[in-house]
């Protein structure tokens, strides 16, 4: 009867070293997670940090082009600043100062920038600023007789509404 008790005992123990080794695969495995956690964690905050530089960068440099564009504009527009008045040069000045004027309206249409059409379109206070309404025969009613001031889109979106005088 002794061996008996022996063998149930024995036999006990076994599950008991089981569970104990189960317990600690589970423990190990948990370890192994929650490293694996910590580290895409870290990785996250690595990237989201990354990419917070790289916007503030973009941001910052978002205009670089267009003002290096610019550049050219403004060294004529130096030059012809520095030339003499008087009349004899007003023409030259007068056209060379258009043909500043054109490429600054050039450089501008290539980053985007669009005048907005007034001239006998009917009235779209989506883009159109009324500033009168007069009576005027020789155009019809709820459209635009004549522009006070040009209004712009920049790629598609209204910057700048164009002022306007509508007719009755």
């Amino acid at each position: 009867m002794a061996e008996k008790k022996e063998d149930n005992k024995t036999k006990k123990a076994k599950p008991a070293v089981k569970t104990t080794k189960a317990v600690k695969k589970l423990k190990e495995e948990n370890q192994q997670l929650k490293d694996q956690l910590l580290r895409k964690m870290a990785e996250f905050e690595n990237f989201r940090k990354r990419t917070e530089t790289l916007l503030s960068d973009s941001i910052k440099r978002a205009n670089e082009d267009l003002v290096s564009k610019l550049l050219p504009v403004i060294d004529d527009l130096e030059r012809s600043l520095k030339q003499e008045n008087n009349e004899a040069n007003g023409e030259s000045f007068l056209k060379g100062f258009e043909m500043i004027y054109k490429k600054l309206i050039a450089t501008l249409k290539d980053a985007g920038l669009e005048e907005i059409e007034t001239e006998g379109c009917e009235f779209d206070p989506e883009i159109h600023d009324a500033m009168l309404q007069v009576e005027n025969k020789d155009v019809p009613s709820n459209h635009i007789a004549e522009t006070y001031e040009k209004g712009y889109y920049f790629k598609d979106k209204v910057i700048r509404a164009s002022k306007v005088i509508v007719s009755k």
